[in-house]
Protein backbone atom coordinates (compact mmCIF):
# COMPACT_ATOMS: atom_id res chain seq x y z
CA UNK A 1 0.00 0.00 0.00
CA UNK A 2 2.74 2.35 0.44
CA UNK A 3 4.17 1.82 -2.61
CA UNK A 4 0.94 3.21 -4.01
CA UNK A 5 0.90 6.33 -1.83
CA UNK A 6 4.54 6.93 -3.48
CA UNK A 7 3.49 6.83 -6.94
CA UNK A 8 0.29 8.49 -5.87
CA UNK A 9 2.51 11.76 -4.60
CA UNK A 10 4.68 11.47 -7.41
CA UNK A 11 1.75 11.98 -9.82
CA UNK A 12 0.50 15.13 -7.93
CA UNK A 13 3.20 16.22 -7.37
CA UNK A 14 4.44 15.66 -11.66
CA UNK A 15 0.58 17.74 -12.60
CA UNK A 16 0.65 20.59 -9.85
CA UNK A 17 4.63 21.44 -11.11
CA UNK A 18 3.09 21.17 -14.65
CA UNK A 19 -0.27 23.19 -13.90
CA UNK A 20 1.91 26.08 -12.07
CA UNK A 21 4.28 26.41 -15.04
CA UNK A 22 1.89 26.82 -17.55
CA UNK A 23 -0.35 29.25 -15.17
CA UNK A 24 3.36 31.38 -14.50
CA UNK A 25 3.99 31.21 -18.84
CA UNK A 26 0.51 32.70 -18.78
CA UNK A 27 1.14 35.51 -16.44
CA UNK A 28 4.35 36.22 -17.25
CA UNK A 29 5.30 35.44 -21.12
CA UNK A 30 3.52 38.21 -22.69
CA UNK A 31 5.49 40.90 -20.90
CA UNK A 32 8.64 38.97 -21.07
CA UNK A 33 8.45 38.42 -24.68
CA UNK A 34 7.62 42.50 -25.21
CA UNK A 35 10.96 42.63 -23.87
CA UNK A 36 12.43 39.94 -26.10
CA UNK A 37 12.98 37.21 -23.44
CA UNK A 38 12.02 34.09 -22.20
CA UNK A 39 11.02 32.96 -18.70
CA UNK A 40 14.16 31.20 -18.61
CA UNK A 41 16.16 33.96 -19.53
CA UNK A 42 14.53 36.87 -17.24
CA UNK A 43 15.27 34.15 -14.24
CA UNK A 44 19.15 34.73 -15.45
CA UNK A 45 19.25 38.20 -15.91
CA UNK A 46 17.38 38.37 -12.43
CA UNK A 47 19.98 36.32 -11.10
CA UNK A 48 22.74 38.04 -12.35
CA UNK A 49 21.65 41.34 -11.03
CA UNK A 50 21.39 40.00 -7.52
CA UNK A 51 25.28 39.01 -7.92
CA UNK A 52 25.77 41.85 -9.45
CA UNK A 53 28.61 40.09 -11.30
CA UNK A 54 28.99 36.01 -11.36
CA UNK A 55 30.25 33.63 -12.92
CA UNK A 56 29.22 31.22 -15.16
CA UNK A 57 29.40 28.14 -13.04
CA UNK A 58 28.11 29.81 -10.16
CA UNK A 59 24.91 31.39 -12.10
CA UNK A 60 24.72 27.60 -13.65
CA UNK A 61 24.88 26.02 -9.63
CA UNK A 62 22.17 28.48 -8.53
CA UNK A 63 19.77 28.10 -11.51
CA UNK A 64 20.48 24.30 -10.81
CA UNK A 65 20.91 24.15 -14.86
CA UNK A 66 23.39 22.64 -17.16
CA UNK A 67 26.89 25.04 -17.33
CA UNK A 68 27.15 24.78 -21.22
CA UNK A 69 23.45 25.60 -21.46
CA UNK A 70 23.69 28.42 -19.71
CA UNK A 71 26.71 29.87 -21.17
CA UNK A 72 24.92 29.40 -24.15
CA UNK A 73 22.17 31.44 -22.94
CA UNK A 74 24.21 34.24 -21.77
CA UNK A 75 26.07 34.34 -25.05
CA UNK A 76 22.71 35.40 -26.92
CA UNK A 77 21.72 37.42 -23.84
CA UNK A 78 24.59 39.16 -24.28
CA UNK A 79 24.39 39.65 -28.39
CA UNK A 80 21.01 41.18 -27.63
CA UNK A 81 22.74 43.58 -24.95
CA UNK A 82 21.44 42.52 -21.89
CA UNK A 83 24.74 41.51 -20.25
CA UNK A 84 28.15 42.37 -20.50
CA UNK A 85 30.46 38.87 -20.84
CA UNK A 86 34.07 39.31 -19.83
CA UNK A 87 37.04 36.93 -18.22
CA UNK A 88 38.77 36.98 -14.83
CA UNK A 89 41.36 38.81 -14.55
CA UNK A 90 42.97 35.81 -12.32
CA UNK A 91 41.98 33.10 -14.34
CA UNK A 92 41.46 33.66 -18.35
CA UNK A 93 39.46 30.48 -18.01
CA UNK A 94 36.66 31.67 -16.03
CA UNK A 95 33.80 33.85 -18.04
CA UNK A 96 31.98 36.30 -15.85
CA UNK A 97 28.57 38.22 -16.21
CA UNK A 98 26.95 41.48 -15.23
CA UNK A 99 23.91 43.81 -16.48
CA UNK A 100 24.58 46.33 -19.17
CA UNK A 101 22.43 49.08 -18.65
CA UNK A 102 19.61 47.85 -21.14
CA UNK A 103 19.42 44.95 -18.88
CA UNK A 104 19.08 47.10 -15.63
CA UNK A 105 16.37 48.94 -17.67
CA UNK A 106 14.46 46.15 -18.90
CA UNK A 107 14.46 44.56 -15.59
CA UNK A 108 12.79 47.31 -14.34
CA UNK A 109 10.04 47.89 -16.56
CA UNK A 110 9.33 44.31 -16.35
CA UNK A 111 9.00 44.26 -13.14
CA UNK A 112 6.92 47.77 -13.11
CA UNK A 113 4.57 45.58 -15.16
CA UNK A 114 4.05 42.90 -12.87
CA UNK A 115 3.67 45.07 -10.16
CA UNK A 116 0.69 47.00 -11.74
CA UNK A 117 -0.83 43.88 -13.05
CA UNK A 118 -1.01 42.37 -9.36
CA UNK A 119 -0.08 44.49 -6.21
CA UNK A 120 -3.75 44.50 -5.91
CA UNK A 121 -4.56 40.72 -5.84
CA UNK A 122 -1.11 40.66 -3.31
CA UNK A 123 -2.56 43.38 -1.16
CA UNK A 124 -6.03 41.56 -0.67
CA UNK A 125 -4.54 38.06 0.31
CA UNK A 126 -4.04 37.23 3.59
CA UNK A 127 -0.60 37.06 5.19
CA UNK A 128 -1.18 33.89 6.37
CA UNK A 129 -1.73 32.56 2.84
CA UNK A 130 1.40 33.70 2.17
CA UNK A 131 2.49 32.05 5.32
CA UNK A 132 0.88 28.64 4.47
CA UNK A 133 2.47 28.54 0.81
CA UNK A 134 5.99 29.10 1.88
CA UNK A 135 5.63 26.54 4.82
CA UNK A 136 3.96 23.63 1.84
CA UNK A 137 6.80 24.62 -0.32
CA UNK A 138 9.63 24.24 2.56
CA UNK A 139 8.12 20.88 2.88
CA UNK A 140 7.70 19.59 -0.60
CA UNK A 141 11.39 21.14 -1.08
CA UNK A 142 12.28 19.07 1.93
CA UNK A 143 10.77 16.08 1.20
CA UNK A 144 12.33 15.96 -2.63
CA UNK A 145 15.68 16.77 -0.85
CA UNK A 146 15.11 13.36 1.13
CA UNK A 147 14.40 11.22 -2.05
CA UNK A 148 17.12 12.98 -3.51
CA UNK A 149 19.40 11.60 -1.17
CA UNK A 150 17.78 8.28 -1.04
CA UNK A 151 17.84 8.16 -5.20
CA UNK A 152 21.95 8.70 -4.36
CA UNK A 153 22.40 6.39 -2.18
CA UNK A 154 20.14 3.74 -3.87
CA UNK A 155 22.89 4.01 -6.99
CA UNK A 156 26.18 4.04 -4.19
CA UNK A 157 24.67 0.66 -2.81
CA UNK A 158 24.03 -0.20 -6.55
CA UNK A 159 27.39 0.29 -7.93
CA UNK A 160 29.01 -1.53 -4.61
CA UNK A 161 26.89 -4.45 -5.75
CA UNK A 162 28.86 -4.09 -8.76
Amino acid sequence: MYIDQVLKFADILIDYVRHVTTEIDALFADVLSDNGLTILQSRVLTEVKHANTITIGALADTLKLNKANVSNMCKKLAQAGFLNRFRDKNDERVVLVSLTEKGQETLKEIDQVIQSRYAQVMENTPPEDFEALQTGMDTIEALLARMHEANQNSKKEEHADE
